[in-house]
């Protein structure tokens, strides 16, 4: 049976690449329903660096787990909290937000009735 991988996420526009403590989420969904990989990060000197960084740990992790996918930045952000969260059925979603607390709340409500539980939570500058 294959496994049907979802995702979904909270993205602010934004209309520039600002200078700061940065962060930013790549992730890599499977094509043969291997589940998914990701890379998150944070507190990088800009956006264009969190966002290379956050590429190459995608990478890696796609390596470990076997995922065939492409490694995509799908959220980056300043001064914030990124998360990312799971389901046992492979759901994943993510959300940046001013807390900590408030990215891990997004990032489990995108998931609606999933049941997903938060994988990593990464918080950059002056928040927390």
């Amino acid at each position: 049976m294959k496994t049907l991988s979802v995702i979904c996420g909270a993205l602010l526009l934004c209309t520039s690449i600002s200078a700061g403590a940065s962060g930013a989420l790549a992730v890599a969904q499977s094509t043969t329903g291997n589940g998914f990989a990701f890379g998150i990060n944070s507190n990088y000197p800009n956006v264009e660096t969190a966002m290379n960084a956050a590429l190459a740990r995608c990478e890696r992790e796609k390596l470990n787990y076997g995922v065939d996918g492409q490694c995509a930045v799908v959220t980056w952000w300043t001064n914030r909290c990124g998360a990312i969260a799971q389901s046992p059925n492979n759901v994943y979603c993510w959300a940046h937000r001013a807390t900590s607390s408030e990215a891990s709340s997004g990032a489990v409500e995108h998931c609606q009735d999933n049941n997903c539980q938060v994988s990593s939570v990464q918080c950059d500058g002056t928040a927390r």
